[in-house]
């Protein structure tokens, strides 16, 4: 609790000595773009996994609902162990820019090859994995970019 009241007054005094840049500022930082660019990459990144995943599924000659169902969920369980991996890690370096991009790389690579793997399911389940534990670790890191823009003006 301690932490937590200490960060908060922190914050207020941070508050009172600084004020906002103006919108146009904003808009002619180059970072603002670099950010969305990014952020628009990792949505539809992260989007098209669920879509495709039980279609891959399905034509590895899965065909009850329900056991595709629970493959579908493996990538996300080993994605939620990946983005606790990334997270902590970037927290004990204190380095986010790495740990955001790498995994965004990885995701993006998944996506290439996937294109490319068409006549093995396996394989293309693999990519799934390695594609959702990139999308899934680069959002911790990823969200506290802009509050690190934010404190350098």
């Amino acid at each position: 609790m301690e932490i937590i009241t200490a960060e908060l007054r922190a914050e207020q005094d941070s508050k009172r000595g600084h004020s906002h840049g103006n919108f146009l500022a904003a808009l002619r930082d180059r970072r603002l773009y670099v950010l969305v660019g990014m952020s628009i990459g990792l949505i539809a990144g992260g989007a098209g996994i669920p879509l495709w995943l039980p279609t891959i599924i399905r034509n590895v000659g899965v065909k009850d609902s329900f056991t595709i169902g629970l493959l579908a969920a493996i990538p996300y369980i080993v994605a939620m162990v990946v983005q606790q991996i990334v997270a902590r890690h970037s927290d004990r370096t204190q380095e986010r820019r790495w740990h955001a991009a790498i995994p965004t790389f990885a995701c993006a690579l998944g996506w290439v090859l996937l294109a490319q793997v068409t006549d093995s399911p396996w394989i293309a389940i693999v990519l799934l994995r390695v594609m959702t534990a990139g999308y899934l670790g680069a959002t911790g890191p990823y969200w506290t970019i802009p509050a690190m823009y934010h404190r350098q003006e």
